[in-house]
């Protein structure tokens, strides 16, 4: 520009020096060089004269009037726009792209190649400069700069997905992996979070490209280093907490793929880390691997994730208030009545069997549960309200309020309750002998009874002689009245307790829960006598 230009008016206002900019954060971690023909100051020009107004050809009413903003000086800093330079050029890239014209870089393959040399070259230049200065942070700060907007640089291959392929020719992949055991935090969370965007299931792209890519990701050792990854990483520090998130991104897109969710299974670090930090963001994740083969469903059979996830379920149900929407939808709910007897029935039987009967007692329960006994018709409803019985006298502690007002029910309206149980073991010892008495002679004779009668109700028969047993135990008058009962259908107390030894032979004692079931078997037996 002029010098001149800079006084043509006479009458101009003097310019006030701009106040020393205010540092670009961004720009914080470069360290920026002036080139030899650029000048470290803004320049401004001179405000319009104001004796223009009285020429022959005035301005356009429309034109700007007052001094013109500043530019953004060539360190990056900012002024009166709010942005940085860096800031601006990319907005600039993307009105360009947006428009279709302009210079800016087409996506293809000499793009990337352009790119990924780069990026290789940056790569070394840091390992050598951190080998070299390694006790001197300041001598490789500025290459690890360069090197993060490098990385970045490569989110617009997501929007390439066709160059997957060669971007795995070119070794590229497994650079990219390699950037997880960067020292530097920062440079792994920033190659992790271009993982995760590239692997995404928003990109549009062929099943071969992602299979190409991610393929080359997992045999570059992605899975563990990500592992690695959420060990080293410290959630007290926010960006941190970010690269786990991305980490977690990418596990989810890649268990997209059958084969892919299998071989994450295999990682045995990965499972206990997901296990122990079970939440909304991580259980998907578990739901997705279980999910993608019966051989890692398998896996979480029988062992500390079965109990834990039990526990999870248990502890959750009693918080949410599980027993008391059941019988809500058991007394309201057509519908849902055979459910939720079922999951209420699964409950009292549980590690917090304890807690579940004594909330069904407090909430209620035992009026919604005892009406429905005593009027339904529907064999559906009878085993889960049998067995739901039966736990509780299993439970609910001796001399305890809950238990007292549970065996009040039996006894109320003159053994009501009881007669009905009796009239149940009737039906279920009819078609148990219906059963017994159709075997044929065969090899697997017993298996077969068994099952004849466990279809004939065998199972509820059980239940039911259990609850008789409980009642003849607890109460003199029950006893009584079982006895009566029983002596119109020329039975007696020795039909309930054949029922209860066989029952007890069945079981198989090495099992913790197995052996106190038979434990109380036998002392109910030893009742009866």
């Amino acid at each position: 520009m002029d010098v001149d230009d800079l006084f043509k008016a006479s009458g101009s206002i003097s310019k006030r020096k701009l106040d020393q900019p205010i540092r670009d954060p961004n720009e914080i971690y470069k360290a920026s060089k002036l080139s030899d023909s650029s000048h470290p100051h803004a320049q401004a020009e001179d405000d319009v004269d104001n004796n223009n107004t009285n020429n022959d050809n005035p301005a356009d009413d429309d034109g700007d009037f007052g001094p013109e903003l500043p530019p953004d000086d060539e360190e990056g800093r900012f002024f009166g726009g709010g942005i940085s330079k860096q800031e601006s050029e990319i907005l600039d890239f993307v009105d360009k792209a947006d428009a279709g014209g302009g210079d800016v870089d087409k996506l293809d393959s000499a793009w990337l190649r352009k790119t990924v040399l780069n990026l290789e070259k940056l790569i070394n230049k840091n390992a050598e400069l951190r080998s070299r200065y390694e006790d001197q942070p300041n001598k490789f700060i500025d290459s690890e700069a360069d090197l993060d907007a490098e990385i970045k640089n490569l989110s617009l291959l997501a929007e390439a997905s066709h160059l997957y392929g060669e971007f795995v020719k070119l070794g590229s992949a497994a650079s990219l992996v390699g950037l997880l055991t960067h020292e530097n935090t920062d440079i792994a969370i920033d190659a992790i979070e271009i993982i995760g965007e590239l692997t995404d299931d928003d990109v549009v792209t062929e099943t071969e490209q992602w299979d190409t890519l991610v393929g080359a990701l997992i045999e570059s050792d992605l899975l563990s280093l990500l592992v690695s990854n959420l060990s080293r990483f410290n959630e007290d520090d926010e960006s941190d907490r970010n690269g786990v998130y991305h980490s977690l991104s990418v596990l989810e897109n890649l268990s997209s793929q059958k084969a892919v969710a299998t071989r994450m299974c295999e990682e045995d670090d990965l499972l206990k880390w997901l296990l122990q930090r079970i939440q909304r963001t991580e259980s998907p994740i578990l739901a997705i691997l279980t999910a993608a083969a019966p051989e890692n469903r398998e896996k979480l059979l029988g062992g500390p994730e079965e109990e834990f996830v039990e526990n999870l379920f248990e502890a959750k149900f009693l918080e949410a208030e599980g027993t008391e929407l059941c019988l809500i939808m058991i007394k309201e709910s057509k519908m849902a009545k055979h459910p939720s007897l079922r999951l209420l029935d699964h409950a009292t039987a549980g590690t917090a069997s304890v807690e579940i009967c004594q909330r069904i007692v407090e909430s209620g329960g035992l009026k919604t549960t005892f009406t429905l006994f005593n009027k339904t018709k529907d064999q559906r409803l009878v085993g889960p309200l049998l067995s739901i019985f039966s736990s509780m006298l299993r439970f609910l502690p001796a001399d305890s309020a809950e238990r007292i007002r549970l065996l009040a029910k039996f006894v109320e309206k003159e053994y009501e309750k009881t007669a009905r149980l009796a009239v149940e073991e009737e039906h279920r010892q009819e078609a148990a002998a219906r059963a017994g008495g159709a075997e044929e002679e065969e090899e697997d004779r017993e298996i077969q009874l068994l099952s004849r009668k466990m279809d004939a109700g065998l199972f509820n028969l059980q239940l039911v002689d259990v609850i008789l047993a409980w009642l003849v135990a607890e109460d003199g008058g029950a006893r009584q009245k079982i006895q009566k009962l029983l002596a119109e259908t020329d039975d007696d107390l020795k039909a309930i307790q054949r029922t209860l030894k066989e029952q007890l032979a069945e079981l198989d004692t090495s099992e913790e829960d197995s052996k106190d079931l038979g434990d109380m078997l036998g002392t109910l037996i030893d009742f009866l006598d």
